[in-house]
């Protein structure tokens, strides 16, 4: 007997599935994509091209592949399925608990885990399939020479116990003012999202597994030709803060990094946006926006009319000039490819800009 047909309900176009940014190894013998469903969790999918051989990784989302075909890394998410019973939980909790009236005895542990302690990036052979967990990846890419896969981390939460900042000791003279309600209330900085924030990078070898972390990175680069690694170190802490500047670590003949990074540049007060490579060459492009000094003549005047400004206030008022640099990493070179000096008369070039070589 012919099978009944009934029409298309919205709980089964809610379990149609979609492709999502598919990515093919430059051999061509592996692609791999995101499987989205309308509700509920992705999935990543690691599939050969001609063999029947397909790797399926729960929770992930946003894979890549080596150029080789060689290894997939992927970004695995939290279980929204469980993050929703979970919430959909504590509210009936919450609510039992105000239609009852009654006090809980211990206060619930509502303290988040942190991304640090989160598996968020999963490596894989293509040749086994067998996945290699990270924990805390913010954000990961291959090298085009497909020997490296390099990833930064995020934030290490503070531990407790961990000595006050300036801010927790002008809370605690304030106790017993006026004032001291008003300062126990936390008030959360308003940035703008990731911005401001220095990461652990991880240059990980795939072959040997070996890893070197570089701390308090602003921002990174890897170079086309898989020669360099370049990245930029702004630390605030007292001890690192000589090491600030603009950093190539060589890549190409230096498989155990057992090589120092070399200091391409830097100055005091100094920052380091918009690392651009050219496609071939080794040539690197990046803006350093230098801090300008104040006038010393008016240097009482200033002092005066800041003397009341508080550190954020003081922090705003700097002003920089930024300077476009190229470095080529095969003669070493560094040049101030448009200098402030050279610049027309009212020109500047624009801190938020966007970098790119023909």
């Amino acid at each position: 007997a012919a099978v009944k047909k009934r029409p298309l309900s919205l709980q089964d176009m809610m379990k149609f599935k979609f492709i999502k940014k598919p990515v093919l190894s430059d051999d061509g013998n592996w692609v791999v994509y995101t499987v989205k469903p309308d509700r509920g969790n992705p999935e990543a999918v690691i599939k050969h091209t001609s063999k029947r051989i397909t790797y399926t990784v729960p929770l992930g989302s946003n894979p890549l592949i080596s150029k080789d075909g060689k290894w997939a890394a992927i970004k695995i998410n939290d279980d929204i399925i469980q993050k929703a019973k979970e919430k959909a939980e504590k509210e009936k909790k919450k609510q039992e608990k105000k239609d009852t009236k009654k006090k809980e005895a211990k206060k619930e542990d509502t303290k988040k885990k942190s991304k640090r302690d989160v598996v968020s990036m999963s490596l894989i052979a293509t040749a086994n399939g067998k996945p290699v967990p990270f924990k805390g990846v913010k954000s990961f890419s291959f090298s085009d020479d497909s020997q490296w896969l390099i990833y930064t981390m995020h934030p290490e939460k503070k531990k407790e116990g961990e000595k006050p900042g300036k801010k927790e000791v002008k809370k605690e003279k304030k106790e017993g003012t006026a004032e001291a309600d008003d300062q126990r209330r936390p008030r959360r900085k308003r940035t703008a999202k990731g911005k401001g924030k220095l990461s652990d990078l991880v240059i990980h070898r795939l072959d040997t597994g070996h890893e070197t972390v570089i701390k308090n990175v602003d921002a990174h680069a890897i170079d086309p030709a898989s020669r360099f690694v370049v990245y930029s170190i702004k630390s605030k802490g007292k001890k690192d803060k000589d090491k600030n500047g603009i950093y190539a670590l060589e890549l190409k003949q230096n498989a155990a990094l057992d090589k120092p990074a070399k200091q391409l540049h830097a100055q005091k007060g100094t920052k380091y946006s918009n690392l651009a490579w050219s496609k071939t060459k080794s040539r690197l492009a990046f803006l350093a926006h230098k801090e300008n000094k104040k006038n010393e003549g008016n240097k009482d005047k200033k002092e005066k009319n800041e003397s009341g400004k508080n550190a954020n206030e003081k922090k705003k008022s700097r002003t920089f000039t930024s300077v476009l640099m190229v470095w080529d990493g095969i003669k070493g070179e560094l040049i101030e490819a448009v200098a402030a000096e050279k610049r027309p008369t009212g020109w500047i070039i624009p801190s938020e800009n966007h970098i790119t070589w023909t």
